[in-house]
């Protein structure tokens, strides 16, 4: 069984390009265009880890992780808002982790997936 993934992105380049490198790397990615959309798909598709932006239409990832809290889903944002005040606040609703889209690469998304993932394992 392969793992899954979840990516929650307003922006359907980045959000096709993630699930297709994930796709070919042996992932099933499914993925959701807002917090609302990303609750209504994780209900269904069960995602064992989920990449979050935060700035969305209709839900932001701020209010996805605010409904999320009792969840167990490890949660990676990736998100272009760099400031060390978002990070710190979206780890206080829970993100495990913390990616800058604008100095990312493809790579860096995979081995983080596979860490959390293996991390994951380990419980």
């Amino acid at each position: 069984m392969s793992n899954k993934v979840l990516i929650i992105e307003d922006d359907k380049t980045i959000q096709q390009v993630i699930k297709s490198m994930l796709m070919t790397e042996g992932y099933e990615a499914e993925t959701a265009d807002n917090g609302e959309e990303g609750l209504e798909v994780m209900k269904e598709f069960k995602p064992d880890v989920i990449m979050l932006d935060i700035m969305m239409p209709v839900m932001s990832g701020f209010d996805f992780l605010k409904h999320l809290k009792d969840e167990s889903i490890p949660v990676i944002v990736l998100t272009s808002l760099g400031q060390e005040i978002v990070e710190k606040k979206v780890r206080a609703l829970g993100a495990k982790y913390f990616l800058q889209k604008n100095d990312i690469h493809l790579d860096d998304i995979k081995n983080k997936i596979t860490e959390v993932l293996k991390e994951e394992s380990k419980k």
